[in-house]
């Protein structure tokens, strides 16, 4: 105990007996849920809090929550936008049946014969492989086609 006291910490951002939660983490949790970060709490508002956590957030909770639910959105739409098949390289497009066609070799190799015919279609049609492995058969067309005409 002495150590606290010798640090200079104020005692309010300390535990004791009489509080044996983390006041710095609720005032903190009272900053972000009610949106004032001037307002001083008192020891009994804390020991409130404590107790009785609010559930709603404060007034402004459901417009807070609309923002963040809208930006999240926002994020995610962008993220999948950029992952479009038109949207990239073709660098990227060749990584990525690269990376397709290992996956596949992988589920292949580890397939269960119980899973019959579906979970032997549900190997290619995973995800976004089905574009990828269209990409692979047309290539092995072509190579086909320039094989023959030679």
């Amino acid at each position: 105990m002495s150590m606290i006291v010798n640090s200079g910490i104020p005692a309010q951002y300390t535990t004791s007996p009489d509080r044996p939660f983390d006041p710095i983490g609720i005032r903190d949790q009272y900053v972000k849920l009610q949106d004032v970060p001037n307002k001083t709490l008192t020891d009994e508002e804390v020991k409130q809090m404590a107790t009785n956590p609010p559930v709603n957030g404060g007034a402004d909770a459901a417009k807070r929550l609309a923002t963040m639910n809208a930006d999240a959105n926002q994020a995610d739409t962008k993220q999948n936008e950029e992952q479009k098949i038109y949207n990239m390289s073709v660098k990227e497009i060749g990584y990525k049946v690269s990376d397709t066609t290992h996956d596949i070799l992988d589920d292949l190799l580890h397939f269960d014969k119980s899973d019959g015919m579906r979970g032997f279609l549900e190997i290619f049609i995973k995800g976004d492989r089905m574009i990828y492995v269209g990409i692979i058969i047309m290539m092995f067309t072509i190579a086909g086609l320039l094989i023959r005409s030679v």
